[in-house]
């Protein structure tokens, strides 16, 4: 009986050792083909664009992280299906879209601010747009479908960017295109020589160079009914804008740039011409490396030899000056719109006379001759009735009385003479009527009917100053226009 009991025993303990043994076995070999699927998916999963991994449990394998697109995401799942010993595959991988074509761009903004849109391939390539070009970076939409080389072109194309004052980039699957403005041609070289390493026809570069390095010549044209234009370069630091307000007009029209190279230039000679302005009709100012030149045109009426020798004498140093009569190219009657004083103006026998603002009548009509006359004075050569040169202005703006008070109202207008008591009275009236019918002749060449007018001479009969004076007799030696129905 003892000897039964003990061989049960031993029977007992080698059945348990054998469990044992199996089970220890069974666990080992399950560790084992856990790791040994751990790193075949692994292996797999390294060739994913976006990092995404396998997480292994027993023989289950779950796919998880982004993947680069449909393509990417068939090709891991199939890839990790083959594996030995594997039993299920789980497919927890996020899937990116797939764009086409495969856009990116930026836009540089003149104070520097960058502004991307578009896409992105990786999270690395998205570090990288964040390096060159800021957080606009994160703006950028992940997705797949990106060619092989993007993040060397878009690295390329943001560093070219780098040299403009404003511009874009745009990425086009494996094509560049960057548009921006640069000052110099040591900017543009710059941008050119970041893309110089890229083959031949990737990239497209269309830059606005302000300044090529010239010298600065510019044109400026200016017609009293059509304003002032100006062509070319302008120096350093001077602007249209500027050369407007020299002038005393509101703007310029033309195309016009400023250098952005070489030595500063000033408005000296602009400021000095505005003066001129109301005494030309047309101006031509070309300013060159060479000097300038200043042509002029000078309504009918008007001596241009005489306009000449005095602009000459004042714009010298900056200019040569040439000018000529420049009659009017519009019919009789045509109005315009004077640029510089704003008036209305109509063209009456070849010469531009404003278009008064009042309603016409003998009395205010009286009142607007006289206010013209006793703030300018009809000028003669001395001792003649000849018209001093520069009567024109005057005998323009009564002619532009006269005219309306005649042709609009109906009125007559007689043109009195007057001077002072120096010398004998005789000789003083006739002096006066030759002025008084030199004024009316006058008025006649601007187109106002001759019938309409007469002319006096009262010589020193009506002073309204005393003769004692040289102020006085200054006062008396004057013209008039009184007014009838």
């Amino acid at each position: 009986m003892e000897a039964v009991v003990r061989g049960w025993l031993g029977t007992g303990v080698l059945v348990l050792g054998v469990g044992v043994l199996g089970w220890w076995a069974r666990g080992h070999d399950a560790a084992r083909i856990e790791a040994g699927i751990a790193e075949a998916a692994a292996t797999v999963m390294g060739s994913s664009v976006h990092g995404a991994v396998a997480m292994v449990s027993g023989r289950d394998i779950r796919a998880i992280g982004t993947a680069d697109g449909p393509e990417e995401r068939d090709a891991l799942l199939a890839a990790l299906d083959t594996l030995d010993g594997r039993r299920a595959v789980h497919d927890e991988l996020v899937v990116l879209d797939r764009v086409s074509p495969f856009t990116m761009s930026l836009e540089k903004l003149a104070d520097g601010t960058l502004r991307a849109a578009g896409h992105v391939p990786t999270e690395a390539a998205r570090a990288d747009v964040r390096r060159l070009a800021g957080d606009t970076a994160d703006t950028l939409t992940l997705a797949a479908g990106a060619p092989a080389g993007w993040s060397d072109l878009a690295r390329s194309g943001i560093m070219a960017l780098g040299p403009t004052n404003s511009g874009t980039l745009e990425m086009v699957d494996g094509a560049l295109i960057l548009r921006g403005e640069v000052n110099t041609p040591i900017q543009q070289d710059e941008v050119l020589a970041t893309l110089a390493g890229l083959p031949d026809g990737m990239a497209t570069v269309e830059l606005t160079l302000l300044d090529d390095g010239s010298p600065a010549e510019y044109t400026l044209d200016y017609d009293a009914g059509a304003g002032a234009r100006l062509t070319g370069k302008l120096p350093v630091a001077v602007t249209a804008e500027a050369v407007a307000a020299a002038l005393g007009l509101g703007s310029v029209a033309g195309e016009v740039r400023t250098a952005i190279m070489g030595e500063p230039g000033d408005l000296a000679l602009p400021e000095a011409l505005r003066a001129w302005l109301p005494r030309v009709e047309t101006l031509r100012v070309t300013r060159g490396i060479a000097g300038a030149t200043i042509e002029a045109g000078v309504a009918t009426g008007v001596n241009p030899e005489a306009i000449r020798a005095e602009m000459q004498a004042e714009l010298g140093k900056w200019a040569t000056v040439s000018v000529t009569t420049a009659p009017a190219t519009v019919a009789e009657g045509a109005e315009r719109i004077h640029q510089l004083t704003g008036r209305r103006e109509r063209l009456s026998g070849g010469y531009w006379l404003a278009i008064p603002d009042f309603a016409v009548g003998r009395e205010t009509c009286q009142t607007a001759s006289d206010t013209v006359l006793r703030t300018r004075s009809v000028n003669f050569v001395s001792g003649s009735d000849v018209l001093d040169a520069g009567a024109i202005g005057v005998l323009n703006e009564i002619a532009s009385v006269v005219r309306e008070c005649v042709v609009a109202g109906g009125l007559k207008a007689e043109i009195g003479g007057h001077t002072d008591n120096t010398g004998d009275s005789a000789s003083n009236r006739r002096l006066s009527q030759l002025r008084a019918a030199a004024v009316r002749g006058a008025l006649i060449d601007r187109g106002i009917p001759r019938e309409a007018m007469v002319s006096r001479g009262y010589g020193a009969e009506q002073p309204v100053a005393d003769n004692a004076t040289e102020d006085g007799r200054a006062k008396n030696r004057r013209t008039t226009v009184t007014w009838s129905e």
